[in-house]
C-alpha cells in the first residue's frame, strides 16, 4: 500500500461484524466488467454465504469491497450478506499502525555449486498486523470507549473473526482478523489507555468457481 499524505488526526478506525442477509441489491459500473455494490454501507461481503447476481457468471469477487467482475456487460443486482458496521473509533485520541510484510525464506543450496558470498532468498507467506491504542475518552459513535471495549473485544478475544478498517480520507485498508491481546493502561497521573492487536485470519469462500479467488484476508481500496 503506497503511503498517502493525509492528516493522521482525521484518520477513522472501523470495526465490522456479524452477517446480514441482502436480496436483489443494486450494483454501480466501474468498467470492465466490474460492478461495486452501490451502498457504502453493505459493501463488505459475508465470505461464508455464496454470492450471487441476477445476470452473467461471476468471474471474480472482491469480498471486502463489493466489487463482483462478471461476464456480462449488464449491471446486476447482488445477493447474498453483508458484514454491518459495529463501532467507529475517533482518531483524535488514538495511534494506529498497520504492518504488511512476507516471510524471507533462505534458499541458499549451499555445497551444492560454488559459493560466491551471497545467500539466495525466496519470498513466503503474507501476513499483517494492525495495532492501535486509544484513550478512555475516545467515542465509538455508540457510546464510551471503555463501554465497548468490554462488550466487543473482552467477547471476541481470539475468538470470532472480524473485519477492521483503517479509513485514511477515503481510501481505506480492510482486513479479516481475529483478537488474541489486549492491554489496559491506567496510570496515576495519566488517561486510561486501551491497547489493542489484531493478525491475521484467512476466511474461505462459499463460491467455488474456478475462477472466483477462494479465500479473502486484507485488501486496499475504496
Amino acid at each position: 500500500m503506497a503511503a498517502i499524505p493525509h492528516a493522521g488526526h482525521s484518520v477513522t478506525v472501523k470495526f465490522y461484524c456479524g452477517s446480514t442477509a441482502m436480496v436483489a441489491e443494486p450494483t454501480t459500473a466501474l468498467g470492465g466488467n466490474v460492478y461495486q455494490i452501490t451502498d457504502a454501507a453493505r459493501r463488505v461481503l459475508d465470505p461464508s454465504v455464496v454470492v450471487t447476481v441476477s445476470v452473467g457468471a461471476i468471474t471474480a469477487i472482491d469480498y471486502l469491497f463489493g466489487k463482483i467482475t462478471t461476464d456480462s456487460a449488464s449491471i446486476p443486482t447482488v445477493g447474498g450478506s453483508f458484514i454491518p458496521e459495529e463501532a467507529v473509533l475517533s482518531s483524535n485520541a488514538m495511534d494506529v499502525a498497520i504492518n504488511t510484510s512476507r516471510a524471507v525464506l533462505d534458499r541458499t543450496p549451499f555445497g551444492l555449486t560454488p559459493g560466491d558470498g551471497n545467500r539466495l532468498k525466496l519470498l513466503g507467506l503474507n501476513d499483517f498486523t494492525i495495532t492501535f491504542q486509544f484513550h478512555g475518552e475516545a467515542d465509538t459513535g455508540s457510546g464510551n470507549i471503555g463501554e465497548w471495549f468490554g462488550s466487543f473485544f473482552e467477547g471476541n478475544v481470539g475468538t470470532v473473526p472480524f473485519v477492521t478498517e483503517v479509513d485514511l480520507g477515503g481510501d481505506l485498508f480492510r482486513a479479516w482478523g481475529v483478537n488474541p491481546t489486549q492491554d489496559i493502561t491506567v496510570p496515576i497521573d495519566d488517561l486510561l489507555t486501551f491497547a489493542v492487536t489484531i493478525v491475521i485470519h484467512v476466511r474461505d469462500t462459499a463460491n467455488e468457481e474456478a475462477s472466483v479467488v477462494d479465500t479473502v484476508a486484507f485488501g486496499h481500496g475504496s
